[in-house]
């Protein structure tokens, strides 16, 4: 019987490589897949009810396993909130998903009160 062999570090997307502060972070090109859906779950769930505690926490333990994939030493983030959206934009585009701003523009913020129309001038 015939077998097929396939090399799979020759298909996966590279490591990424953080730089930050001075010291050098990598996270796998191909991270475990249940990471990557704990991740997914806990973004969508602050893009949808709003960044608090709860999601800061778990996103901060998350990104703690994804680090030490590669360094079993880590043992805290240490990225800040902005840092660990861009690490999340880079881990989720590596592997072809894409982080959508959810906000919604200013337009749609303001309120929905009419004005009245522009008069248009001459006489009623």
């Amino acid at each position: 019987m015939a077998r097929k062999t396939i090399r799979l570090d020759e298909l996966l997307p590279p490591d990424i490589v953080i730089e930050q502060d001075g010291h050098t972070y990598v996270i796998p090109g191909d991270p475990p897949l249940q990471l990557i859906l704990d991740l997914a779950d806990t973004f969508e769930h602050a893009t949808n009810d709003g960044i608090g505690l709860d999601s800061l926490t778990a996103l901060n333990a998350q990104i703690v396993k994804l680090l030490q994939e590669r360094d079993p030493s880590i043992t805290e983030s240490p990225f800040g909130v902005t840092a660990t959206r861009q690490v999340l934009e880079a881990v989720f585009g590596g592997i072809g998903f894409e982080i959508k701003d959810t906000a919604k523009p200013a337009a749609a913020r303001t309120s929905s009160a009419r004005r009245p129309p522009p008069h248009k001038g001459g006489r009623s």
